[in-house]
């Protein structure tokens, strides 16, 4: 199997943020035995620390998924510019939710870094805005 940037960082993401949780959840009732207000104040620091470290490898995956879909950015960018200037128009609510539900499915799909179904997400996401009517005052 190919090495995956994006997948690597997201799985470090992963792993960040199970362990800050581990950690707040020990401070909040774990199996500690009288810690000071001071350790739990130092557990909830560390357990913060950890988020961020789980939210900078957040950012390197987008950044690697990024990279691996640039021939289609300006496309997204373009689709996505539509939508937000189409949504302004509309009156038809349940076209407004279809376009704004198809919005966040290319945002998932660019999170999830497969170039295959963020291709996918940006021609259902057109698709979805051109289909609102908007462009027509709908």
């Amino acid at each position: 199997m190919a090495f995956d940037p994006a997948d690597e960082a997201n799985q470090l993401a992963n792993l960040f943020y199970s362990l800050s949780q581990a950690t707040d959840d020990l401070r909040l009732g774990g199996t500690l035995v009288a810690p000071s207000v001071d350790d739990l104040a130092s557990l909830k620091d560390q357990a913060d620390r950890l988020d961020n470290c789980g939210h900078s490898f957040t950012a390197q995956a987008i950044g690697a998924t990024l990279a691996n879909i640039q021939d289609d950015l300006a496309n997204i960018k373009n689709v996505t510019a539509d939508a937000k200037a189409q949504l302004g128009k509309l009156t038809d609510v349940s076209k407004a939710i279809a376009a704004a539900t198809a919005g966040v499915a290319l945002g998932l799909a660019i999170t999830s870094g497969n170039p295959a179904t963020i291709l996918a997400a940006t021609g259902a996401f057109a698709t979805a805005v051109a289909g609102s009517g908007a462009g027509a005052g709908g």
